[in-house]
């Protein structure tokens, strides 16, 4: 008995092999990925010894069947296993051969539940096609099973050398992919984005201490563009206007790190909301993602969070970083906390990364307030005839910092965050005011950035100015125990507030939704001189414009993205499932809505190219 299982152990393993061989011909041969040259050698390295780890860990389930005696179990499951995989590979294949992205949730769920006849249009030959390759998948698996144990499986000794070659080149592959992050190198990261659900090495902050990484000076040539996956803008921008941007306005983004939609009030923000009343203010504003480098990437590119890893792997920046460049203005862009981490040098500011201000020393207080005081010195000592572009980005709030010296008015508050001991059973209010107070000590910032403008009346009179956050910032309101942000997309994280001073506009609220995505189609199109169609360049619509009540915008995190609608949010996850939430992000017991998402896989796509 020992000896048959032993025999079927070694059937099992060389079986994954084979798979492991088979899943990388069938990736790179269906989804059109496969590059050409050292690069190329490398995608197949690298998406070898991908598959060969992932058949690895399937072939598990089949030995661990057999390790409990079930012999018979364990080779039909491996049949399964292995079959099911080449599918999964298959679909992934031809799904990324037609939109340059790789299966997930969303994908799945159009597949699975029925809305892919409606919105990937889905036919009954394709179906009856689909059928044949189901039968050939199992068919062929079945057919190299039989083979195996009439031929004879490959020896203990022989797997196991296989099996260290493997992670040998596994952690080759990923240790080059790390340099190649580091130093800035495209073309290798590109082929890395072609290998579905991989999950790269970075270390960029090690090999800086070795003196390997893209350095300011190189900023211009992380820049150079040549073609790629990221098919943006679908046509060159046509603008009026010469190379000096002559009566163009200056234009200053004021945005706070996690600032939720409810803190534009007088008492937790009194100088700016003072300020915002004069403003035309967006009551229901959305971020493009619950984190950071997609709230940024949503309102620098007017595009969903989900293109940010093209982008970043592409090293290509937003077409309205382009437009204020050819126009001559001047950039004054500080953040207190680094922005090459998110990599903004490798996207949003990849342009003029050797233009833009390093971080300083000192704590995220001492940040904030050393930032405010360079760009109100950036202004003053501006060259008065040329217009500018100022990016302010604070990040107190998301450290929950305020001066030790601050007294809050907001009690009963903490002292500091303990993470291991929050739950549902936490009383949120200390932990908020908190919060509220490090918004507080960012407003009396911003206030002295809104007074600068408005003593110089050559600003005050030609200047675009809007205050927003990134992404919002959650105390279980939800009462799923979820603490800050990246975790869900309530209006608590995903909602933010959005005023924007706009010369020649009277103060008004809009009350319809808005996105981030619509902030740079509105300036290109309203400040710019830029006539393309928005479509071409952005999934968002000018925010001054009438639109319907009824907007389908994608929200974005690191493993789960969301489709928003007025009054549902289709969440999906991880995993592959979905959930159905109402507009206060309660459960709700309903099927999605296939138009919707329909919708929200169009603009996810639109800009891959096929």
């Amino acid at each position: 008995m020992a000896q048959r299982r032993n025999t079927y152990s070694l059937w099992i393993w060389t079986l994954a092999a084979c798979n492991g061989v088979a899943t990388t011909v069938l990736h790179l041969a269906l989804s059109g990925a496969a590059l050409g040259g050292a690069v190329g050698v490398f995608q197949w390295l690298a998406t070898f010894a991908h598959f060969s780890a992932l058949t690895a860990a399937l072939a598990l389930l089949p030995w661990s069947a057999l390790r409990f005696g079930a012999a018979r179990t364990a080779l039909v499951a491996a049949i399964a296993v292995f079959g099911t995989l080449i599918l999964v590979v298959i679909v992934n294949a031809k799904v990324y051969a037609l939109y340059k992205f790789h299966l997930n949730a969303m994908v799945w769920f159009l597949i699975t539940q029925g809305a892919a006849v409606q919105t990937l249009g889905f036919s009954p030959q394709m179906w009856l096609s689909a059928s044949y390759v189901v039968m050939a998948t199992f068919g062929g698996q079945t057919a190299l099973a039989i083979l195996l144990s009439r031929r004879g499986t490959a020896t203990a000794r022989s797997l196991a050398r296989y099996y260290a070659w493997i992670a040998a080149l596994g952690v080759t592959t990923q240790c080059i992919h790390a340099y190649a992050d580091a130093i800035a190198q495209r073309p290798l990261l590109m082929a890395v984005r072609t290998i579905p659900w991989a999950q790269p090495l970075t270390a960029k902050g090690f090999f800086g201490r070795l003196g390997y990484a893209a350095t300011r000076s190189e900023a211009p040539d992380l820049a150079v563009q040549s073609a790629g996956t990221f098919d943006y803008p679908l046509a060159p921008l046509q603008c009026a206007g010469g190379a000096v941007a002559n009566g163009m306005p200056n234009i200053v983004m004021i945005v706070v790190d996690s600032l939720r939609y409810d803190m534009l009030t007088p008492d937790v923000m009194p100088k700016t909301a003072a300020w915002a009343e004069s403003t035309t203010r967006f009551e229901h504003h959305y971020s493009t993602g619950n984190g950071t480098r997609f709230g940024i990437f949503g309102l620098m590119y007017g595009l969903p969070g989900a293109y940010w890893h093209a982008a970043l792997a592409e090293r290509r920046g937003p077409v309205l970083i382009d437009r204020l460049d050819e126009l001559g203005y001047q950039f004054f862009v500080f953040g207190s906390a680094p922005l090459d981490s998110p990599e903004f040098h490798r996207t949003a500011f990849t342009r003029i990364w050797n233009r833009v201000a390093p971080n300083g020393p000192g704590d995220v207080v001492e940040r904030d307030r050393t930032i405010t005081r360079e760009l109100i010195e950036a202004m003053r000592t501006r060259d008065a005839a040329k217009p500018f572009f100022a990016f302010y980005f604070l990040d107190a709030p998301h450290a929950y910092a305020h001066p030790r010296d601050m007294t809050s008015p907001f009690e009963p508050t903490l002292e500091s965050v303990n993470y291991l001991s929050l739950s549902n059973a936490t009383d949120p209010v200390p932990f908020l005011n908190l919060y509220k107070t490090s918004v507080l000590f960012d407003d009396g910032l911003i206030g002295e950035v809104l007074a600068a403008l408005d003593a110089d009346p050559r600003l005050a009179d030609d200047t675009i100015v809007v205050v927003t956050g990134d992404h919002g910032q959650a105390f279980n309101e939800t009462h799923d125990n979820t603490w800050g942000h990246n975790s869900n997309f309530s209006d608590y994280e995903a909602r933010v507030p959005f005023a924007v001073r706009w010369p020649g506009r009277a103060p008004s609220v809009v009350e319809r939704p808005t996105s981030h995505m619509d902030w740079a189609p509105t300036l290109l199109t309203n400040a710019l001189g830029c006539m393309t169609p928005v479509d071409r360049y952005s999934t968002g619509s000018p925010l001054f414009e009438s639109t319907t009540s009824d907007r389908v915008l994608p929200i974005e995190q690191w493993t789960q993205r969301a489709i928003r609608t007025r009054d549902r949010v289709y969440v999906f996850l991880s995993w592959g499932g979905y959930e159905v939430r109402d507009a206060n992000y309660a459960l709700v017991g309903e099927p999605v809505d296939g138009a919707a998402i329909g919708v929200g896989f169009e603009q996810l796509s639109r800009f891959m190219r096929r």
